[in-house]
């Protein structure tokens, strides 16, 4: 097997990618996060999306109602 650059726990075959890239995979600069199984992904995707048509709910009902012509 070939030399890795770097040292990635996920890499199965190093495709020598430029510094820059490296980098953004590697997540320099920022905080390391823990992958999200399956599961956990959903779970969050359920929440954003109940989130976001809660707060639309409420927005329409605070909202004045449409003048225009129909």
């Amino acid at each position: 097997m070939q030399e890795k650059k770097h040292p990635c726990p996920d890499c199965q075959f190093c495709q020598w990618c430029s510094d820059t890239r490296c980098g953004v995979c590697l997540g320099h600069g920022r905080s390391c996060r823990k992958k999200l199984s399956i599961a956990e992904q959903i779970e969050l995707y359920e929440k954003v999306n109940r989130e976001f048509a809660e707060k639309k709910a409420r927005e329409a009902l605070t909202s004045p109602p449409c003048r225009c012509k129909k």
